[in-house]
């Protein structure tokens, strides 16, 4: 069903009883063009009300609605997106975080308030797992040095005995 064009306003989409998450031929979400384009709190306060993936990528960058924001300057959504669970970590197509496109623009603001929400969520302080998970030469040092362990291990509890 084809939504009546109605210039710049947003749409109630559960009027429609549309897929609020439905991409248009762009492959952008009502969210993401949001985000991109309007640079007013209430579209997106809305479109989130209606529950909306915050953390879908477009169908061909595959960057997020927290990229487009970031791609746009827009920081009041980027404030409201991270308040509604965005993933900071999401890659687009080519590797590239929110984060990184915000170093790339050289906006403080937008780095300050995206590692804040990295640190919030514990991805700059990585436990054991997470490194042994996201570093692969960390991984090949944990692995060489298990055969050993496990070895002194055995030679420990048998002198036990």
């Amino acid at each position: 069903m084809a939504l009546p064009d109605v210039g710049p306003f947003t749409l109630d989409y559960s009027a429609f009883r549309t897929d609020v998450d439905m991409m248009d031929q762009n492959g952008m979400t009502p969210l993401m063009w949001a985000a991109y384009r309007t640079h007013s709190v209430d579209p997106t306060r809305l479109l989130l009300t209606f529950n909306v993936s915050v953390n879908l990528g477009d169908k061909y960058h595959k960057n997020t609605a927290l990229h487009w924001a970031v791609l746009a300057g827009n920081t009041t959504v980027i404030s409201l997106l991270l308040e509604a669970g965005a993933n900071v970590d999401a890659q687009n197509i080519k590797g590239e975080s929110a984060l990184d496109l915000a170093k790339q623009r050289k906006n403080v603001w937008m780095i300050n308030h995206l590692q804040e929400a990295r640190q919030a969520k514990g991805y700059d302080n990585p436990s054991f797992l997470r490194k042994l998970k996201a570093d692969k030469e960390f991984r090949q040092k944990v692995m060489l040095g298990t055969p050993f362990l496990v070895i002194w291990l055995v030679g420990f509890i048998a002198d036990l005995n």
